[in-house]
């Protein structure tokens, strides 16, 4: 862990008020065991390390917290938003230093008077794209604080004669982007397949400043699919009515947008709950995801005249799913 990161901001009203009170104490308590290692790895936790070290033998409880939206599962990798925030303001205020220091002492052309036409990569944990336009100041005082993604300069061109913009817009113009987030200039952005050939182009200006494009992704999408092929779903029960009844049920969570089931994992751990609850007996299993649906809870429920096949001593409680 680096000396700038000691530690986190923790908000007792925020805990004391928030959707973790609706957890049980095994959940809470494994919520601070992954907020502790997801720190201290700074927001970089695989699901598949998460469930073998932090949660081993405490899927259920982890799955409680992926209910509530307090932990969530993208791409194959666990975000805890408050911490995510965290260290997006730290690492913002670290590259806002960096460009201090390259402004000053380095000879890249972001600082050359005059009008200069940029292709710039904006990207977050869900979105990237390519934004093009002209302007007569550095990028980073152009960008700083005004949108809401992070940013850096792949190109820089200091125009000419022709209309310059104009050009490059042309050649991206066939992949038009539109941001989830709204900002003055988001209406000139492109996905980015098309940096090959806006780099192609700069290179025959002689662009005073190109950066080659890095897919800072691929690894962790190639590893996502080669999960994914791993992942085999196996159904408690093995009769078609089940398995339409769970096909009804990931349909309803998807209308209700509370679609939580990101990975076969998940979704695995979601079958196996619903075992325990239907007392390992298919009917059960089928009326508890009739009644839930019928009933627009969030999460599946036991069955309210069900005795359960073996008691247990622990906390049991429905509300395990919601």
């Amino acid at each position: 862990m680096a000396k700038e990161l000691p530690y986190f901001k923790f908000e007792p009203g925020a805990w004391d008020n928030g959707n973790i009170q609706m957890c049980s104490r095994e959940a809470k308590g494994l919520f601070i065991d992954l907020c502790s290692i997801y720190w201290s790895r700074l927001g970089e936790l695989p699901e598949k390390l998460a469930t073998r070290k932090v949660c081993a033998g405490a899927e259920e409880a982890l799955n409680e917290l992926i209910e509530e939206g307090i932990v969530e599962i993208t791409d194959g990798f666990v975000s805890i938003f408050f911490l995510d925030k965290q260290l997006s303001e730290f690492k913002k205020k670290s590259e806002l230093a960096s460009e201090s220091a390259k402004s000053r002492w380095s000879p890249i052309p972001e600082r050359t008077q005059g009008q200069q036409v940029y292709v710039i990569r904006c990207w977050n944990e869900r979105e990237e794209f390519l934004k093009i336009g002209e302007t007569s100041t550095s990028i980073n005082r152009r960008f700083s604080g005004k949108i809401p993604y992070n940013f850096e300069a792949l190109i820089i061109d200091l125009g000419g004669k022709i209309d310059t913009e104009n050009r490059y817009q042309d050649i991206a113009k066939s992949f038009i982007y539109e941001p989830k987030k709204k900002f003055p200039g988001s209406l000139e952005c492109y996905k980015t397949e098309c940096f090959g050939e806006l780099k192609a182009f700069a290179t025959v200006r002689n662009a005073k400043f190109i950066r080659e494009y890095v897919v800072r992704n691929a690894i962790r999408e190639e590893k996502k699919r080669e999960e994914e092929k791993k992942i085999e779903i196996i159904y408690p029960f093995d009769s078609d009515d089940f398995k339409n009844a769970w096909k009804t049920w990931i349909k309803y969570k998807k209308d209700q947008h509370s679609f939580t089931y990101k990975s076969g994992n998940s979704e695995q751990i979601a079958l196996n709950q619903l075992l325990k609850l239907s007392g390992g007996i298919e009917k059960n299993a089928i009326d508890i995801i009739e009644q839930s649906i019928a009933s627009g809870y969030k999460g599946l429920f036991a069955l309210k005249n069900q005795q359960p096949a073996k008691p247990k001593s622990k906390n049991t409680s429905s509300g395990l799913w919601q």
